[in-house]
């Protein structure tokens, strides 16, 4: 069972204890309390956990900043504060001198002393959560060991504005971390609005994500950019924004198309008083989340679910996203080494994107951070946290970002019908979105029949349209005859009509395939990324288009195969039954297995075109699963 554990820590201080709140809930919608008490955590006043924090803060940071052996060690941090080197206007040397005064080794540092503050840090933390005294292990710790149990995934919750509180290593707090292994704790902002968040009915879509990357002295964010870029495989679409100025960020903040991450890669730091977070968009400009408040406000609105900074000392930048109500958030607590933040970033998304839950991608990812980099980097693994801004609305999973709300689904109408001149085309779309995705009755469906039936009948009355004749036929097929091969990108199409021409439809498959490599600059990468494939040059697509429809008399074409998948039920993205439904009508699947391309090769120069499915070519070689992407592309082509 899900469950989740919300521990509200409103005032007090280490000297006197702190008052605590501890309600468990079911971890699904209504969010059934199963628990709720009060009860008071000890003071810690002969622990000196405090010092102990500082101590490991500071010789933790200081290492960071002094290991400089390669750029993979550069921490992602701008400075600030007394005595700190800012980055503000000055040239790549002036940057260079000042991170260079900045990140000077300190005589005392080093690994096993850092590990040493480290192990003494967890100790007493541990041991102040498990003092005998007052009400701490009666009203809370025993509840709740009595209403969890081993097996129960449990998202912990620590509510509080104390920055001390927020930066204690409650990742290594023993009871979570030994006794219940699906558990991982995150904080909240106690000032949050909480708000009821229900399901809403919907469907598959990508998941979109806005990639901000910023200032990048000194560190590597290449590979967060290929990162991000592998998941366009797992139905992503990303935006990357290189070093935007402040304006640009706004305007893509502010598109209707609802984004559901908001990723940032760069410099960034926390100001002294841990409430208020920079982050360096660009090599000039440094922004606070108040400076886009309004902007994310409006991201939030169209379905921002959640926002990951991968790096520095992120949770001033937490706590004014708390204040907006982004119902998750990703930082890192303290100096981030840029190896690291790679590190974290890869193992989490990999995990994340395969729809493992939020927090126990981030539980993982932490182990795997704890494995690898703790004796360089003692308590790492303590760094990245989750900040939980709304307990009532449940962590998005990759499937949940990949849904769509009503109204999505009826702004996704209005974008379809945007690119299509066809009158059949907006009608049966319109019919489709409607009667799948809006969970209409049959009665509302007459209805909305009936409504369209009179909009098709004024229409046509009113552009005296008719149904296309004989004649109107012999023209098309005319203009088929008459084919041009014209290229935007100067593609020589000639030796794809001669293979077609000849009936090789095998090999000009594979011509087709290389030209549009050759038209997308991929030829060397061997593959088309989403990005290439919405950007692909309609007079190249036309062309292509229109060889095939001529030289197998209609029956091969990316149009044959786009209406025979809207045939099968297929509205927009990747839906995995009707996918393989549309492959075993073009042949490329038998028995519920897909065939090899060796196969499929040898099948089809075995048997003559007539005997071959309707829409059997175009294919791609060896991969079958780019036709999703590309059929909305020759839609807005009209081909």
């Amino acid at each position: 069972m899900k469950k989740q554990i919300i521990l509200t820590i409103i005032e007090g201080d280490f000297q006197q204890g702190f008052p605590v709140k501890v309600e468990i809930k079911k971890d699904e919608y209504p969010f059934e309390k199963i628990f709720s008490n009060v009860g008071r955590l000890p003071s810690a006043v002969n622990l000196n956990i405090q010092k102990l924090l500082q101590n490991w803060q500071s010789d933790y940071t200081k290492w960071v900043k002094g290991v400089r052996s390669s750029t993979r060690n550069n921490p992602r941090i701008k400075a600030h504060g007394k005595g700190a080197v800012t980055f503000g206007d000055e040239s790549a040397k002036d940057l260079e001198e000042k991170f260079n005064e900045w990140a000077k080794l300190p005589e005392k540092s080093s690994p096993e002393k850092i590990l040493e503050l480290a192990k003494n840090l967890e100790e007493k933390f541990n041991e102040w959560l498990n003092l005998p005294e007052k009400s701490w292990p009666e009203k809370i710790l025993k509840p709740l060991m009595v209403n969890l149990n081993p097996d129960d995934e449990i998202r912990v919750i620590i509510t509080t504005d104390n920055p001390e509180l927020q930066r204690l290593p409650w990742s290594a707090w023993e009871l979570f971390e030994k006794e219940y292994e699906n558990s991982e704790i995150s904080l909240a902002f106690p000032k949050t609005e909480q708000r009821n968040t229900k399901p809403n009915s919907s469907y598959n879509s990508r998941v979109k994500i806005l990639a901000v990357f910023g200032n990048s002295h000194n560190i590597d964010i290449k590979f967060d950019r290929q990162v991000l870029e592998n998941l366009e495989s797992r139905n992503a679409y990303i935006k990357t924004l290189e070093k935007p100025t402040k304006k640009q960020l706004l305007d893509y903040l502010r598109q209707k198309i609802g984004w559901d991450i908001f990723f940032f890669a760069g410099h960034s730091s926390t100001l002294e008083n841990g409430k208020i977070g920079k982050f360096k968009i660009n090599d000039n400009e440094s922004l606070s989340i108040e400076d886009l408040k309004n902007a994310m406000k409006e991201a939030i609105a169209q379905g921002l679910q959640l926002a990951i900074f991968n790096s520095c000392d992120g949770l001033g930048l937490a706590n004014q996203l708390a204040e907006l109500n982004l119902p998750q958030s990703i930082v890192m607590r303290e100096v981030v080494p840029d190896e690291v933040a790679k590190k974290f970033l890869e193992y989490f998304l990999t995990d994340f994107s395969n729809n493992k839950s939020l927090y126990m991608s981030v539980r993982h990812t932490r182990g795997k951070l704890e494995d690898e980099k703790n004796q360089e980097f003692p308590g790492i693994s303590w760094l990245p946290i989750i900040f939980c801004q709304n307990a009532e609305a449940q962590p998005p999973t990759w499937e949940s970002l990949r849904k769509k709300t009503k109204t999505q689904v009826l702004f996704d109408i209005n974008q379809k019908l945007s690119v299509t001149n066809s009158l059949y085309e907006k009608v049966k779309f319109t019919v489709i979105y409607i009667y799948k995705y809006l969970n209409l009755t049959k009665t509302g469906m007459i209805v909305i029949l009936m409504i369209l039936t009179a909009i098709i009948m004024n229409f046509s009355f009113q552009k005296n349209r008719e149904l296309p004749t004989f004649e109107d036929n012999k023209k098309n097929e005319q203009k088929l005859d008459d084919t041009q091969l014209l290229s935007k990108s100067n593609i020589d199409y000639t030796k794809l009509e001669s293979l077609l021409a000849t009936k090789q439809f095998g090999k000009a498959d594979e011509e087709t395939w290389d030209i549009m490599l050759q038209v997308a600059e991929r030829k060397e990468e061997g593959n088309l990324r989403i990005k290439d494939i919405q950007n692909f040059p309609c007079q190249d697509l036309q062309t292509i288009e229109n060889l095939w429809l001529r030289y197998s008399d209609r029956r091969f074409g990316f149009s044959i195969q786009r209406q025979i998948y809207r045939e099968l039920g297929q509205t927009g993205g990747y839906e995995g039954k009707i996918w393989k439904a549309f492959a075993d009508k073009m042949g490329w699947r038998r028995n519920g297995n897909w065939l090899s391309q060796d196969k499929l090769n040898l099948e089809t120069n075995a048997k003559n075109m007539n005997t071959l499915p309707v829409g059997h070519f175009p294919q791609r070689p060896g991969h079958l699963n780019w036709h999703w992407d590309l059929y909305p592309r020759t839609e807005a082509c009209e081909i």
